[in-house]
């Protein structure tokens, strides 16, 4: 074999294994390498560890508690009305005055209680609302980061805490059915990296004292 001919089968052989390695290496750092990029989340994962949907559900379950306490004490004034009449002939007229007293109490009750219960669904919904676009805007910016053309959901496997065996094959079986996404290599998983901006964004603007719910 000539000389330059060895050297030239040299160079080849060099360069081809660092081609192998380097293309190991870049498929392992980069798995949205080829086609079209897709990229996963867990979407559930990503709300439920929302720092802004923890606090959230905190205030809303400290004003549900709250109408609970007022509810609790309008129901026990009308029960001592209820007690009360009952020591009156149901013909007198203290009775019908009482009684329709009554009535309008539980009418006033029944009125507040359903307005209250609205107006925390009415927050909830537009909270949610707010969120999920916060949650999408965030996953868009990621994606184009990433150069990502399609980003799906994904989400694992949970149980319902019983042990009747019908319920938990009704419920595997519905999450079977409803599964966008069977496996992803962890290269193209986006999750945790939307969340991480998504909490750093929220502490920045100021956390709790940033959210009023009743807007």
């Amino acid at each position: 074999m000539k000389r330059g001919s060895f050297w030239f089968l040299l160079a080849v052989v060099v360069a081809g294994g660092w081609m192998v390695s380097n293309a190991f290496s870049a498929g392992k750092a980069d798995a949205w390498a080829g086609g079209t990029r897709v990229a996963v989340i867990d979407l559930v994962k990503v709300f439920n560890e929302f720092k802004q949907t923890q606090v959230l559900n905190k205030k809303m379950e400290e004003k549900k508690s709250k109408i609970g306490e007022e509810a609790d004490r309008r129901q026990e004034e009308m029960n001592a009305e209820k007690t009360a009449l009952d020591a009156f002939a149901p013909d007198s007229a203290d009775w019908y005055k009482r009684s329709t007293a009554l009535k309008k109490k539980q009418f006033e009750y029944e009125v507040w209680r359903n307005l209250e219960m609205d107006e925390i669904g009415d927050h909830h919904l537009r909270w949610t609302k707010r969120t999920y676009e916060m949650v999408t805007a965030e996953v868009a910016r990621v994606a184009q980061k990433h150069n990502v053309q399609l980003v799906l959901t994904h989400e694992q496997l949970e149980m319902p805490q019983t042990r009747d065996t019908s319920k938990l094959m009704q419920a595997l079986y519905q999450q079977i059915l409803s599964r966008k996404v069977v496996y992803s290599d962890p290269g193209i998983e986006i999750t945790e990296e939307v969340l991480v901006a998504l909490n750093e964004a929220f502490d920045k603007a100021g956390g709790e004292k940033s959210l009023d719910p009743n807007k």
